[in-house]
């Protein structure tokens, strides 16, 4: 019987494979067999590990990427074969359930009317201690949002997590040091005092930020896809038209603490005094 890490893993791969073949015949049955589970243990699974049922992740999937064409200024028939409904209605339906407003108004204001002004804040610096996360070269900000969903994370024994000394917070930042990028997320801390073997530390720079609020999700597939539009809201939408711009000799975050998840982007003023 495979252990939940290894459930965890399978169910990762799975995802990939069903990203691949998204828009041919996808069969639970095939799926289950392809990654060797009994057709029954398989349905279980993948919704226990992610909430939905295959069709309905299929279902998800598909709108999102129908949702990323019209962020990125996408026409509505388009969106409507991207989703692959075999009428408008099914998709507006489907659309509104996710997002809250129909794919035209969704369309006119490329998302906009899900997120809400950001307050700008002055944050002081800290280190995040955090497990490590390796990512790709070229990845954009909504490739890389919540980026901890659905992730395999290192095997940290709670006495060593104990030892960082950080609060109950996730931060989430892309560390650039490397030849390629990873994402480390933990607690902060003001001072590193101890680092797990299978963790890694990155200091993030205080400053101004412009801090934007994710909206409230009932699962983490959800909050996988709002933190792609408040991303994608910060960086095209709000930004170009504040007084502000991105301050790029500091680094983004993300903030993950009992459903109080916001995306802090360092800004600098446009005309500086």
């Amino acid at each position: 019987m495979r252990d939940y890490a290894e459930n965890m893993r399978m169910m990762k791969e799975c995802r990939k494979y069903i990203e691949i073949h998204l828009y041919d015949e996808i069969k639970p049955e095939d799926l289950a067999a392809h990654f060797n589970y009994s057709y029954a243990s398989f349905r279980r699974i993948f919704r226990e590990i992610g909430g939905y049922t295959v069709y309905e992740y299929i279902r998800l999937r598909r709108i999102q990427n129908a949702a990323k064409y019209l962020r990125h200024g996408g026409d509505l028939v388009t969106a409507a074969k991207i989703s692959c409904f075999k009428t408008n209605a099914g998709f507006y339906k489907a659309f509104l359930d996710i997002y809250g407003v129909i794919p035209s108004e969704f369309m006119h204001t490329r998302g906009k009317n899900l997120m809400h002004e950001p307050k700008i804040v002055q944050k002081p610096s800290f280190y995040v201690v955090g497990y490590v996360l390796p990512g790709e070269l070229g990845m954009g900000h909504e490739e890389r949002a919540a980026y901890w969903i659905a992730q395999e994370f290192p095997d940290v024994s709670p006495r060593e997590y104990a030892r960082i000394g950080g609060g109950l917070e996730m931060v989430g930042v892309w560390d650039e040091r490397k030849e390629s990028p990873v994402y480390i997320i933990g607690p902060s801390v003001k001072k590193v005092r101890y680092v797990p073997a299978l963790m890694d530390q990155v200091f993030v720079p205080g400053g101004a930020f412009a801090a934007f609020p994710i909206a409230e999700s009932e699962n983490n597939t959800m909050l996988w896809e709002n933190a792609k539009v408040t991303w994608f809201f910060a960086y095209n939408q709000w930004m170009p038209d504040s007084d502000y711009v991105v301050d790029e000799t500091r680094i983004p975050y993300e903030y993950y603490l009992d459903g109080s998840n916001v995306i802090y982007v360092p800004i600098e003023p446009k005309i500086k005094p």
